[in-house]
């Protein structure tokens, strides 16, 4: 018995795993026919870093 899925989803960030888990689960959508969600994750945390050189710090 196969496992057949209507949804799949998938979290990408650019790096190469992400790519090896969009690769992974865009067979599975299509072997099962399902929906393939994509969403793009962005870490905050390495934002954090360019906070003084903020828009906000140069206008006020």
């Amino acid at each position: 018995m196969t496992l057949q899925y209507k949804n799949v989803l998938v979290a990408v960030d650019g790096s190469e795993g992400a790519k090896h888990a969009f690769e992974k689960a865009l067979k599975i959508s299509k072997k099962s026919k399902a929906r393939l969600i994509i969403s793009h994750v962005v870490d905050l945390r390495s934002f954090s870093r360019i906070e003084p050189y903020s828009l906000i710090s140069l206008t006020g």
